[in-house]
């Protein structure tokens, strides 16, 4: 199944909306190391669409309402910055009624 299909994740959650695929630079799977207010290192474990070269990324994202454990793995959908290796969330939480920036993956 391709990303973007409707697929269930995040136990039984849906999958992500097409314009979060559509419009992210870059969908990479990735753990959680740190963060700090609105910024989350993240290490890269693979990368589904888009060019991430790094072993390590920031993603940036809104404080609150979205939670990043340390140590969790996830999804992310992100658009690039102008910072090398610095990510964004897309649009911010509740762009679409099932749109996501990031899904908990399993561990």
């Amino acid at each position: 199944m391709a990303i973007g299909e409707d697929a269930q994740v995040d136990q039984g959650h849906p999958a992500p909306c097409r314009d979060v695929v559509e419009n992210a630079d870059v969908i990479f799977h990735a753990k959680a190391l740190d963060t700090h207010g609105a910024n989350t290192e993240m290490a890269i474990l693979g990368v589904l669409k888009g060019n991430v070269t790094a072993k390590k990324v920031i993603f940036k994202h809104a404080v609150p309402p979205l939670e990043v454990s340390k140590g969790s793995i996830y999804i992310v959908y992100a658009k690039k910055t102008s910072q090398s290796n610095v990510y964004s969330e897309l649009w911010g939480t509740n762009y679409c009624e099932d749109s996501v920036n990031l899904v908990a993956a399993a561990q």
